[in-house]
């Protein structure tokens, strides 16, 4: 995650996140999964699409890092 938004990548993850959330049963199914797992949303479909983009997976690390860099998101809007 760390280009800066509006960066060739930022637009192609924004692209994919919009119109992965909007397949049908996908914002129930990952909506779930944040409250069952205490994940949250933006940080499933990042690491959604950067399998999906042919990065492949994020190891645990790489996943930690990006859940630093997201904190204040799921502290100040997922949580509230």
């Amino acid at each position: 995650m760390g280009d800066a938004a509006g960066s060739p990548i930022g637009e192609d993850l924004w692209r994919f996140a919009l119109a992965f959330y909007a397949r049908p049963e996908v914002e129930r199914a990952l909506l779930a999964f944040q409250d069952a797992r205490g994940l949250d949303v933006a940080l499933l479909l990042f690491a959604l699409w950067h399998g999906a983009s042919g990065r492949g997976p994020l190891g645990s690390e790489a996943l930690g890092r990006a859940g630093e860099r997201v904190a204040f998101l799921r502290e100040e809007v997922v949580r509230p």
